[in-house]
């Protein structure tokens, strides 16, 4: 009897030993601040930081974030419960505190400066941004606009302009204004000088001109009723044979014209 007593007594200390190992607090915390900024996002970052921890943040405006850094922007000032989850593969901790967003005013992140490169009579501009969300409108000086992002224009003589362009992003808008020399378009002999070669390429023609510039416009006519207005087009033609192609290069009212016969192999199911 004394002996079986002295067995039960053993396994409720092991038993209670065992227990209180597994019955270990929790040593998470998931206390947070949060920091306003100037571009009107709130950061959020927790008080202890920890690779193997994961990160789930309420920001109580309907987003969220598993990020251990977290960035959100409200759509309007006022009161928020913010809320984060700090766990591990054991225990996690939970934190929600009221913060209080300020108003705020973005600042304006459109930029309207330009430059422009000429291409015999025409005048090509470019705006630095190129954002397709943006509203772009120009003015020439010339008593002609545009609302094209990266518009050409031909001025009528030549001379000195003052080109305005006017960037709008919802509410913001930017103003540039700086004054272009136009090319003189009456007096330069137009440079344009139209050239091509042709290869064959599996069981298509190419072709390939002369000059390559994405300034200038190409006009292709095959010899068999087919044309093309690629810089580098590659045609199939239907039977083997010698076909009269016709190039006509231009930029404004300058362009000049090529015609050379091209042979084409015999077409690829022959």
């Amino acid at each position: 009897m004394k002996s079986l007593l002295n067995s039960l007594l053993i396994i409720m200390i092991l038993t209670f030993s065992f227990g209180a190992k597994s019955q270990t607090p929790c040593n998470l915390i998931g206390s947070f601040n949060a920091v306003d900024t100037l571009n009107c996002t709130t950061i959020f970052h927790p008080d202890y930081q920890d690779t193997n921890y994961i990160y789930s943040w309420d920001f109580g405006d309907g987003n969220t974030s598993n990020s251990a850094i977290a960035v959100n922007q409200y759509a309007n000032p006022g009161t928020y419960t913010v809320t984060i989850v700090v766990s591990d593969s054991t225990c996690s901790d939970t934190i929600s505190q009221v913060i209080t967003v300020p108003p705020c005013t973005p600042p304006c992140p459109t930029y309207a400066v330009f430059y422009k490169t000429d291409s015999v009579c025409d005048t090509h501009f470019h705006p630095y941004i190129v954002d397709s969300s943006f509203t772009y409108s120009w003015d020439f000086g010339d008593g002609n606009t545009s609302s094209l992002i990266e518009p050409i224009h031909t001025y009528s003589a030549q001379g000195l302009y003052p080109v305005t362009l006017v960037v709008t992003q919802g509410n913001c808008t930017a103003t540039f204004t700086d004054s272009i020399q136009s090319p003189n378009c009456n007096n330069t002999p137009c440079p344009i000088n139209a050239n091509f070669y042709h290869y064959d390429s599996l069981c298509y023609t190419g072709f390939y001109p002369t000059p390559l510039d994405s300034n200038l416009n190409y006009s292709w006519d095959f010899g068999d009723g087919n044309s093309s207005n690629l810089m580098v087009p590659e045609h199939l033609y239907a039977s083997q044979g010698y076909y009269s192609v016709k190039l006509i290069i231009s930029a404004g009212s300058c362009s000049d014209t090529i015609i050379q016969t091209a042979y084409s192999a015999p077409p690829c199911n022959s």
